[in-house]
């Protein structure tokens, strides 16, 4: 079991690291720090509520109007920095997204039409549109900002392995297989 967890974990991160360690890589590391900031700062903010929450309910309470009005403003500010760390935190994941979605798309459509990888295939009637499943592939990687990477990494890697799970070929299988195409045009 815990073998297993390490090669999903090594699976996913040589998947992922192309990207982290290309030429974009200042971009994206800068974009993922102030994406992890904000992150901490909403986790900051909803600890303060709960710190203003025990304050406010303590004014009323106490009959303090003075205090209670004070909280008020204190609770305007702490909800303007939460709206405004979401939406930049939103605004930068997606930016970080699309940026990495641009260059897989283009590393990944270079490496299909390189060598005349699509003609080597002999694709006939077993696939279709690779380009356009290449595009929808690498959407789907990258589509959904909420939900954890690993599992998106390693269902791409299982897909790249070989191991067709939508019942249809995809990129990573395609390029694989022209990987082994080209290999064997080369030696033999």
């Amino acid at each position: 079991m815990h073998k297993a967890r390490r090669n999903i974990t090594r699976a996913a991160w040589r998947l992922a690291k192309c990207y982290w360690t290309s030429e974009e890589k200042g971009s994206a590391w800068v974009l993922l720090v102030g994406v992890l900031a904000l992150n901490l700062g909403n986790v900051y903010i909803s600890v303060r509520i709960n710190e203003w929450n025990r304050s406010f309910y303590s004014a009323l309470q106490a009959f303090d109007s003075g205090a209670l009005f004070s909280q008020l403003g204190n609770f305007c500010i702490l909800v303007f920095f939460a709206i405004s760390m979401s939406g930049y935190g939103l605004y930068l994941t997606q930016m970080l997204q699309i940026r990495w979605r641009r260059w897989l798309t283009g590393r990944y459509l270079d490496s299909w039409l390189a060598e005349q990888a699509y003609y080597k295939l002999g694709l006939g009637d077993r696939t279709d549109n690779p380009d356009q499943r290449i595009t929808e592939d690498l959407n789907q990687f990258l589509s959904d900002h909420e939900a954890p990477k690993a599992p998106k990494l390693v269902y791409l890697g299982l897909r790249a392995s070989g191991g067709d799970l939508s019942g249809r070929r995809n990129f990573a299988s395609l390029l694989s297989q022209a990987d082994r195409v080209g290999r064997s045009d080369a030696g033999g």
